[in-house]
């Protein structure tokens, strides 16, 4: 979290980030990103890019491959 003023904001990851975070390939995150479900991983879109919070992808992690799986993941 990065601190500004009295607000704790999150740095919104990009597609390499995130793929680094999880130790996946960026085609992995990419394939995430097509689907269209509600279930799909969260994101949102700034233009023509998609960026992640990791506070809603760890969960989301969680739910798909196992809960604590993202807790090794920092």
């Amino acid at each position: 979290l990065q601190r500004i003023g009295n607000m704790n904001e999150e740095k919104f990851l990009t597609i390499d980030e995130l793929a680094e975070k999880l130790r996946r390939e960026k085609s992995w995150v990419y394939q995430q990103t097509r689907r269209t479900d509600a279930d799909s991983i969260p994101r949102r879109k700034l233009g023509k890019y998609y960026v992640f919070l990791w506070s809603e992808v760890r969960p989301w992690i969680d739910r798909h491959y196992g809960i604590g799986l993202a807790g090794g993941l920092r």
